[in-house]
């Protein structure tokens, strides 16, 4: 349902808060943090819990509609839908015709899509980045961001940010 979808919206504008939540007054500039998300939080904030989700931990059709949402394309429309097709589980997936090319190569590398890449891997990543930007575009400037720039010791992902001082190499 509609409140479904704004709570799924608004977890990753959550989950990438700068700062510890301390207080809801934080976040109400935020998109997709309204008033009932607000009040939740609120509670969360003080109690270290939402009563309201307990039973959601054992929810068969919340926990399997959240799995199928990890699944690299598919999102919380699709996986509603694959459960209501009658899956349950990622090896039921494998069968279902109409998951597309995306949603087929995120179930298949589903397992090293989640696998966190430790710091120096992606400090060695980032250096072979930079020696061949400099033989593609001499005098781009390769950076890695997100969770690396942050100094994380693991990312989920690779934020690649490339620059130029010429000004001009980003017009094809």
């Amino acid at each position: 349902d509609r409140r479904s979808f704004s709570y799924y919206k608004a977890i990753p504008v959550i989950e990438k808060f700068p700062t510890k939540i301390e207080s809801v007054d934080q976040l109400k500039h935020l998109p997709g943090i309204g008033k009932s998300l607000t009040d939740h939080i609120q509670e969360i904030v003080t109690t270290g819990k939402l009563s309201k989700l307990e039973h959601f931990e054992t929810d068969e059709k919340v926990r399997t509609i959240s799995l199928f949402g990890e699944v690299w394309g598919i999102g919380p429309a699709t996986a509603l839908k694959l459960y209501e097709k009658g899956h349950r589980t990622l090896e039921d997936l494998k069968n279902e015709d109409s998951l597309t090319h995306a949603q087929r190569l995120g179930l298949k590398y589903f397992d090293d899509i989640r696998t966190r890449i430790p710091r120096h891997e992606v400090q060695e990543m980032e250096q072979l980045l930079q020696r061949v930007g400099e033989e593609v575009l001499p005098g781009a400037d390769i950076v890695c961001g997100g969770s690396y720039r942050r100094g994380k010791p693991t990312c989920g992902d690779l934020d690649i940010v490339v620059t130029h001082p010429d000004g001009q190499s980003h017009k094809g």
